[in-house]
């Protein structure tokens, strides 16, 4: 069964969502999309506004599905210059 969680982002500050499982692949959902949201899953590092080696869910295009490479848990960090509202779902458990 897919976990999801929601939230809503303050503006270029990161947060990270671990979810309770491993899982083959994440959806994210740029729900309201008043700006571009960025995501990383399962890196260290936290995800930069326009930065590298990070996924983007632009605002016209709401939801982006990823690879999520096998882990104990998946954990998904999200920035967004704006106080974007999204969810976060994990797919194909794996563990």
């Amino acid at each position: 069964m897919p976990r999801v969680i929601s939230g809503t982002l303050v503006a270029s500050t990161p947060q990270t969502i671990t979810l309770d499982a491993a899982y083959s692949y994440v959806e994210v959902t740029n729900v309201n999309g008043t700006a571009p949201l960025y995501f990383s899953v399962n890196q260290t590092a936290a995800p930069t506004v326009g930065g590298n080696d990070c996924e983007v869910v632009v605002a016209n295009w709401p939801k982006l599905c990823v690879n999520a490479p096998g882990v104990s848990a998946t954990v998904v960090k999200v920035i967004s210059s704006g106080a974007t509202t999204f969810t976060v779902s994990g797919r194909g458990e794996s563990s």
